[in-house]
């Protein structure tokens, strides 16, 4: 039981501090605002408050889309020597970038990674080599 709540802890401990910080800005701000609104009110235009308004909603919005897009990523696997994506598409595993050209070349058979400028082989776990057929199949079962 304490594994599973670590665990949880470690995938949801940004969610956890964002929303401790949230909770203590909102009691902050609960205290603060009645005191200061007056203040600013009188020494700033309406005009000035309601751009201020609507560019706040502005960033909100813009973070919003940008955490949903970083969150639809997809999570690289390790798998036969290479990361591999949801699609079962192949990542070079020294720089993370898309390795497309699978075939046999002078130095073995694999992916070439054209930032690398090698040949990334797929082998097993014990070392023995294995078709890139074979390894997307097993990826899939």
């Amino acid at each position: 039981m304490p594994e599973k709540l670590r665990e949880l802890l470690l995938s949801h401990g940004v969610a956890i501090a964002v929303g401790c910080v949230t909770g203590l800005l909102l009691l902050t701000m609960n205290q603060i605002i009645p005191v200061v609104l007056p203040a600013i009110e009188k020494s700033v235009p309406k005009r000035a408050l309601l751009t201020l308004l609507v560019l706040s909603v502005l960033v909100n919005v813009l973070l919003a889309i940008y955490i949903i897009y970083q969150s639809r990523k997809s999570t690289l696997t390790p798998r036969f020597g290479v990361y591999w994506d949801r699609n079962r598409n192949a990542f070079c595993p020294v720089c993370m970038s898309l390795m497309s050209s699978y075939g046999e070349y002078a130095a073995g058979t694999g992916f070439y990674c054209t930032k690398c400028e090698e040949i990334i082989e797929l082998r097993e776990v014990h070392g023995d080599p294995i078709s890139r057929e074979s390894a997307v199949e097993r990826l899939s079962g």
